[in-house]
């Protein structure tokens, strides 16, 4: 089908310090706000036709353009940003009222200790997808400290470090991009399993999906718009990642 994509860049805005990249989000969500509603009178189009893809931050800003705009069909939070929204209410962060189908890929939730932890641990959207556990993802080098870090940074540069830090973090945008060249009855799929945590996937004990399809995660997951919770899969550590 034919589609227009409008990316937003606010880099400028998303940079440290982070507390103020934090409070640009809802400036950065106004303004896509705004365009929107322009496109919309402008062409007729609905709100019921636009799916907001964000990573990190720009997962919460894809929230606050739902929640100013009635009707949104889908949003994706990649890796919804932790420091300053964990723990927080509904109305400061993603959540499933914000659009029709609300789906999440967590990669990096862990408790936040500056080197690890940039993505939120508790689920946010209608499904929320946790590959790997949504913890260290398979070939990322992961730091443990942040004397780890500066370490690292001396043997191997600030860009090196940098990367080894936000592997995870990052891993989500990968695995949302591979789903898009996935065909929808292809071998290479990721398909998911519900399941309580991530400890009774690792078991086995989660390897069914009872009467309903198992949801695949990705591009394609708003196939299965009526699966509801939290679910689990593995990947790869590199391209396709399955």
């Amino acid at each position: 089908a034919d589609v227009n994509v409008v990316v937003v860049d606010w880099g400028d805005g998303a940079g440290f310090p982070y507390t103020r990249a934090v409070a640009n989000a809802r400036l950065v969500a106004a303004q896509t706000s705004r365009l929107l509603n322009s496109i919309f009178q402008l062409t007729g189009a609905n709100s019921d036709r636009v799916h907001l893809i964000g990573h990190s931050l720009g997962a919460h800003v894809a929230g606050y353009v739902g929640a100013s705009i009635p009707g949104i069909s889908r949003i994706t939070g990649l890796d919804p940003a932790q420091p300053n929204f964990s723990g927080f209410s509904q109305a400061v962060r993603l959540d499933p009222t914000d659009a029709s189908f609300v789906d999440v890929i967590h990669t990096d939730a862990e408790p936040y200790d500056t080197v690890r932890g940039y993505g939120m641990i508790e689920p946010v959207g209608h499904v929320d997808f946790y590959p790997n556990g949504g913890r260290a993802q398979p070939g990322c080098q992961e730091e443990t400290s942040v004397l780890g870090f500066m370490e690292d940074v001396v043997s191997n540069g600030i860009t090196d470090a940098e990367f080894h830090v936000s592997c995870s973090h990052e891993r989500s945008t990968e695995l949302f991009t591979a789903s898009i060249r996935q065909t929808t009855f292809g071998s290479c799929q990721f398909t998911s399993y519900p399941c309580s945590s991530a400890e009774r996937f690792w078991q086995g004990e989660c390897r069914h999906c009872g009467n309903r399809p198992c949801p695949v995660m990705g591009y394609h997951a708003d196939l299965y718009f009526r699966s509801r919770g939290s679910y689990y899969l593995n990947t790869t550590g590199s391209q396709p990642f399955c």
